[in-house]
């Protein structure tokens, strides 16, 4: 009976070890506006480091003497954690942008927390062109970046960290249009993170418990 016992302990642990993984909401919503960017938000691609100092959503900003001001108009959270944003989706092929840093750390998680991450953009009020969503963020190998695109509906990015952990805990998210028709586009940002499959700290003792009666069996025997 006691062998018995000690087996089925052992293999109830060893099953409960195998990792656990959870998705949690990365909050969104308490950034507001930031500071202007002067330049197109494609360069940012490689290496967005140019809003390292952004505390809030940027906006794209146009170069020529009639256009001085961002493109950004307002972002207000939401209560599930997402946020709502507005911006110009400036007419003509060049377009106009608006991006954020997100702060892992001030969510409340570290670097190497995430096997993945997913941005997603709910496109409420389209008003004509190409959306583009991009995630970029910091590894090992250097600055990487997931993208995808629409004129529509829900634009979705994923970055697999399984095997390419973080090395910062800033990423930054950006929202581009071009040839778009003057007026206000609004979106709705949300960012999930799927945290890296870790061991309970019960079935971790249910474990050694299995262990420790397993070793008692073998001294008697």
């Amino acid at each position: 009976m006691e062998k018995i016992l000690g087996t089925t302990i052992v293999l109830l642990g060893a099953a409960a070890l195998s990792a656990t993984a959870a998705t949690v909401q990365i909050d969104l919503s308490g950034y507001d506006s930031g500071s202007d960017v002067n330049s197109s938000f494609q360069a940012y691609r490689g290496d967005p480091s140019a809003m390292a100092n952004s505390s809030g959503w940027c906006g794209s900003k146009a170069n020529t003497s009639s256009e001085t001001s961002s493109y950004f108009k307002s972002a207000v959270g939401n209560e599930d954690g997402s946020v709502t944003v507005t911006y110009t989706n400036r007419r003509g092929y060049g377009g106009s942008g608006v991006g954020l840093k997100v702060s892992l750390d001030a969510a409340g998680y570290s670097a190497d927390a995430f096997s993945s991450l997913t941005f997603t953009v709910d496109l409420a009020t389209s008003t004509g062109g190409t959306y583009r969503v991009y995630l970029a963020y910091q590894t090992e190998n250097g600055w990487q970046a997931v993208e995808s695109q629409a004129t529509s509906g829900t634009i979705t990015v994923t970055a697999d960290l399984s095997g390419n952990k973080l090395t910062s805990e800033n990423v930054y998210v950006f929202v581009e249009s071009n040839q778009g028709r003057g007026n206000d586009s609004t979106f709705t940002a949300s960012m999930t993170g799927e945290l890296a499959s870790v061991p309970e700290p019960a079935t971790a003792s249910l474990g050694l418990l299995g262990l420790a009666a397993l070793m008692m069996r073998r001294r008697r025997s």
